[in-house]
C-alpha cells in the first residue's frame, strides 16, 4: 500500500512565503498573477516518483494546476502560452 503524503499547513504556508519573496505570487506555468487563490502544485507529480520538496513545488493558478494534473512539465508545455521556461530564463 502507498502511503500518500501531502505538506501538512505549515509547511505550505513556509513555503508560500518563500515563494512570494522570491517570486511573487505567479503562476510558473502561464504567469498571471495568482495571488487571490494560489495552488500548489508539483513538477514531478507524486504519482510519478516526484516528492514534496522545495525543489519540485511551484506556485500555479487553479487553472494551470487542474489542466496539467499528473502530467510533466514537458507534457505540459504545449498546452500553454507561456511556457515555465519563460519565467526562468531558460
Amino acid at each position: 500500500m502507498k502511503i500518500k503524503c501531502r505538506p501538512n499547513i505549515r509547511a505550505r504556508r513556509n513555503f508560500r512565503k518563500l515563494w512570494q519573496k522570491f517570486y511573487g505570487f505567479y503562476c510558473a506555468y502561464c504567469t498571471v498573477d495568482c495571488s487571490e487563490k494560489p495552488t500548489i502544485d508539483h513538477i514531478i507529480p507524486l504519482c510519478k516518483g516526484g516528492g514534496n520538496t522545495k525543489d519540485n513545488m511551484v506556485i500555479a493558478c487553479y487553472n494551470c494546476n487542474r489542466l496539467k494534473g499528473s502530467k510533466l512539465v514537458t507534457e505540459f508545455q504545449p498546452l500553454i502560452l507561456n511556457p515555465i521556461g519563460a519565467i526562468y530564463g531558460k
